[in-house]
């Protein structure tokens, strides 16, 4: 498989390494733009070929998607790979200072977070996008909004996604499920209990005990959260659409 002969060829070599995605490497190409590409493995062509279809769907994704203020923005396209808006660190890893410091966001931050990223969902599920991997890992932050990103295992129009969610964002019983709004709101919930708690859904539980205590209906304690009933309602799936959570994360502003 080979890419279309008529995107430009863009060198990566000395490029700042910002991190790894499902379908490539990303690097920093200036103070604005970020490069994914989709990397060619020596004595291994069947991965080369891999990640370069990763990254097709990825591109086709964006394409789809145009241009929405909660969705890193695309700009254009090189050979195996894409440019993107350079939009701050994954949001994990502010979260993860907080922790470590004994602190948890602001009621108003954590609103805003919960709100803004299904306000992203939202408008993916409008486009017929299923991102199939919520977390706080592929939502980047940067001063006080965040954007959602990474789509190469994403479902269009329904078709199965090459990814899984998290442990800590996967209904119970669904894992080998095609992609579907009720996984998809789950994990949505799980997401929207780490903005504000700082940790995920049981922690410091092994895999196996989590996927127990989901298939049995059972989850932390969230009473003290003022979105306690959003991410309630999420995890039973009460809500059909992520239209639904912008609507109830709406009210919690009042």
């Amino acid at each position: 498989m080979d890419d279309d002969p008529s995107l430009p060829n863009l060198s990566t070599k000395g490029l700042d390494w910002l991190g790894v995605g499902v379908s490539g490497i990303v690097y920093a190409l200036d103070e604005h733009t970020a490069v994914k590409v989709a990397p060619i493995w020596d004595n291994d062509d069947a991965a080369t070929r891999e990640s370069l279809q990763e990254l097709l769907i990825e591109r086709s994704i964006y394409e789809r998607l145009g241009s929405h203020p909660r969705i890193c923005q695309y700009f254009s396209s090189i050979q195996r790979g894409i440019l993107l808006e350079r939009f701050g660190d994954p949001i994990r890893k502010h979260l993860r200072a907080l922790y470590e410091q004994g602190k948890t966001p602001s009621r108003k931050q954590a609103l805003k977070w919960s709100y803004q990223l299904a306000e992203g969902i939202a408008y993916l599920h409008q486009k017929g996008v299923i991102q199939g991997d919520i977390g706080c890992h592929n939502i980047l932050l940067k001063g006080d909004d965040i954007k959602v990103c990474d789509f190469s295992g994403a479902s269009v129009d329904g078709k199965p996604h090459g990814v899984r969610y998290e442990k800590r964002s996967q209904r119970w019983g669904d894992a080998e499920e095609n992609p579907s709004i009720a996984n998809e709101l789950f994990a949505l919930g799980s997401t929207i209990f780490e903005l504000w708690t700082t940790t995920r859904p049981y922690e410091n539980e092994t895999d196996n005990i989590v996927e127990d205590n989901y298939k049995h209906h059972r989850f932390p304690d969230v009473e003290n959260l003022p979105v306690a009933k959003v991410i309630r309602k999420c995890w039973h799936g009460t809500y059909s659409s992520a239209d639904e959570v912008v609507a109830d994360l709406t009210l919690c502003f009042s």
